[in-house]
């Protein structure tokens, strides 16, 4: 239980919804690939939906709502478009409009508990570092078992799509962690590498957690992963530096520079251990985005022959882009791409707005990074397809609309 004053809040609903964000396995290999996805995902909204049920939560309309409907026409639409030009139908149709439904309801519950919190004059913040040191300090084992190849990987691959994960002793020293991608993985992790950094922790914790956080970026060898989180830190130190924190900004100074001197340390003295395939070959790859232009190029002609419209959602990978933005206006046209983009820069200006408010605030501040991270990302990942990182998008959305309709009480 967590103090709050002379209140105090279960914070276990949330623990709860963390683990079942990141540990949930995957058992693939026992109903297959997709299915298990679907399963996973359903076990997740499916517990979100039982605390909106048990806690009496009213479903919460504002215009973040009025979008959640465009994009649900949007999905429609692209079935619809879809048939018109004879891709038949299939269940990866219909899971768009799943998982808008999905984002529905995340925001909803978080609306709802912003609001029940801010009466309760409890401290969000204090509840959801709780949550994420705990994961952090669990995925601690799981990740040497799969980076040294320890007897337990076995079981792992058992549990989770691990086809992608390497070890050190391997050429292909990739890890995936319970995410089943590399990218996944990385991009994740960076997002918490920036919560941390700005959380209000010990200084020794919040050390050993950064590092955690930086080895499992760097190991997961995901480039997106490493640019994103890179470029995070910068802008969110580049904030700190402009408001001038004072010694709250000289402590993170510090930091800083233990992070470099220990890491120095333990890659110059592990150089067997720190070479990583995938980051030898940077640099080609960066003008070919890991090799995503040429599949960009080769469905050009099919955007441009459906540029308004788009070509409608088609059950097959070889029209998957790697790319939000490219994906929207394949199978959602111009219309699509619109609606995407102005979600987007309406989400970053509206937490810009409140977080200049309240330059002080460190939560605010990371909800900005993450709006941030998100049109990063989507240059090379589906990020929207990835519940366990949509959850933090959409968390981020609930807060600062539940912020913006209370832009006079904010702390």
């Amino acid at each position: 239980m967590i103090e709050a004053g002379n209140k105090k809040i279960d914070y276990h609903q949330l623990i709860y919804l963390f683990l079942i964000l990141v540990f949930f396995p995957f058992p693939s290999k026992s109903i297959g690939y997709s299915v298990a996805l679907y399963v996973c995902d359903f076990t997740l909204i499916g517990y979100i939906s039982i605390l909106i049920l048990k806690k009496r939560y009213p479903f919460v309309i504002t215009n973040t709502s009025k979008y959640f409907a465009f994009i649900l026409i949007l999905n429609f639409m692209g079935i619809l478009v879809s048939w018109i030009n004879g891709y038949g139908s299939s269940l990866r149709q219909f899971t768009e409009i799943i998982r808008t439904i999905e984002w529905v309801i995340i925001h909803n519950y978080f609306y709802n508990l912003f609001e029940k919190n801010k009466q309760r004059n409890i401290n969000f913040n204090d509840i959801i570092t709780r949550c994420i040191v705990i994961i952090l300090l669990l995925l601690i084992p799981f990740i040497v078992v799969e980076l040294f190849n320890l007897p337990l990987k076995p079981v792992l691959r058992e549990l989770y799509e691990m086809n992608k994960s390497g070890n050190i002793f391997q050429y292909y020293n990739r890890i995936v962690g319970p995410f089943r991608n590399p990218n996944f993985l990385g991009i994740w992790i960076s997002i918490t590498f920036i919560y941390i950094y700005l959380s209000n922790v010990r200084v020794l914790l919040k050390v050993m957690l950064l590092l955690e956080c930086g080895g499992i970026v760097y190991f997961s060898g995901s480039r997106t992963a490493l640019f994103t989180c890179g470029i995070l830190f910068i802008i969110a130190l580049g904030f700190q530096m402009f408001n001038n924190y004072g010694m709250a900004f000289i402590k993170q100074i510090a930091v800083i520079g233990i992070l470099i001197v220990l890491a120095g340390i333990v890659v110059s003295n592990n150089s067997n251990l720190f070479f990583s395939i995938r980051l030898k070959s940077l640099g080609s790859a960066l003008t070919t985005l890991g090799e995503r232009t040429a599949i960009w190029e080769s469905l050009g002609k099919l955007i441009s022959d459906n540029f308004i419209f788009g070509n409608g959602i088609i059950k097959s990978d070889d029209y998957i882009l790697d790319n939000l933005y490219l994906q929207y206006i394949f199978n959602y046209g111009i219309v699509g791409l619109s609606l995407l983009v102005c979600f987007l820069i309406r989400n970053l200006y509206r937490i810009f707005i409140v977080y200049v408010q309240n330059k002080k605030n460190n939560f605010l501040l990371f909800l900005l990074m993450t709006q941030i991270a998100f049109i990063i990302v989507g240059v090379t990942v589906q990020i929207f397809d990835v519940l366990q990182i949509v959850f933090w998008y959409f968390m981020s959305v609930a807060y600062t609309d539940y912020l913006w309709h209370n832009r006079n009480t904010v702390k």
